[in-house]
């Protein structure tokens, strides 16, 4: 005969009885804390409530924005020369700025537009859209740099010096060197032997004899000859201000001279001048 162990069959009583004796098991950390945060109200740090005075100063910002732009970027009429400026200071102030809507930059780069151009580049929407067809149609007509090389060629060619006054003269290199340099830009080598040429040859006659006879004892580049007229028109400019100078000293002289031989030649006619000494004796009697 087997002996075989009775096996105890799970009661109910034995049930409630194991579970009243086991240690409580502690909840895990992760549902407290999102049951925690369930039953908790949402944090007033982590709310965001956009009260009247933040719309309010919002909207300020945005107008304090718009028009430091428009005060800072010059408005564009179509000048061929002055657009690469005009894109550079558009694009890093307003085009390459994130927080800026495309619809606002579409009309801030109207607002900069004016005359002519202006209504040629009308916009019937304003949109990302047309926003993009407006850089585009800008794009294609003013930066062109075969077209524009040619136009300052052509400023550099029909270019005038004043040949007298030495202010002028300067003013005048001023604007000649905002050419040379318009023309580096757009790829020219303006150090090339005939630009340098028409440099010399426009200069005012009394700075020009000083500048080709440097460049013919040594070969110079553009910038170099540009210093050199620089300072003779400033070297010529200094003399001419001391023999303006000196000429009116010596002027000055000559006056002061003729009104002492003039006072001179007056008061010996008097002492020659018998009625003279009698209208002296006259009075001298008189007083006595």
């Amino acid at each position: 005969m087997t002996n075989e162990t009775p096996t105890a069959e799970a009661s109910p009583a034995n049930n409630a009885t194991s579970s009243e004796l086991a240690p409580e098991q502690p909840a895990p950390v992760n549902a407290v804390a999102s049951m925690g945060h369930l039953g908790q109200p949402p944090s007033p740090v982590n709310t965001v409530v956009h009260t009247p005075i933040q719309q309010e100063n919002s909207s300020l910002l945005y107008t304090n924005l718009i028009n430091s732009i428009l005060l800072t970027i010059p408005p564009f009429d179509g000048k061929p020369e002055e657009y690469a400026v005009f894109k550079q200071q558009f694009d890093m102030l307003v085009h390459e700025k994130q927080e800026i809507p495309d619809t606002l930059k579409h009309v801030l780069l109207l607002k900069l537009l004016t005359g002519d151009l202006k209504e040629r580049m009308r916009s019937t929407n304003i949109s990302t859209r047309d926003y993009e067809t407006l850089r585009s149609n800008l794009e294609r007509q003013f930066n062109r740099n075969k077209d524009i090389k040619q136009m300052y060629l052509n400023q550099l060619k029909t270019f005038v010096f004043d040949e007298h006054d030495f202010d002028k003269m300067q003013a005048d290199l001023d604007k000649f060197c905002i050419i040379i340099n318009n023309l580096k830009n757009v790829g020219c080598a303006t150090n090339d032997i005939l630009l340098v040429d028409i440099f010399i040859n426009k200069l005012p006659s009394i700075i020009m004899d000083t500048v080709f006879k440097k460049n013919r004892k040594k070969e110079c580049k553009m910038a170099e000859l540009i210093d050199i007229a620089y300072d003779t028109i400033a070297e010529k400019r200094a003399i001419a201000k001391a023999k303006e100078s000196k000429k009116s000293k010596v002027y000055t002289n000559e006056v002061y001279a003729v009104q002492d031989a003039t006072t001179k030649q007056v008061n010996d006619h008097q002492s020659d001048d018998p009625k003279f000494f009698r209208s002296e004796e006259g009075e001298s009697s008189e007083s006595d």
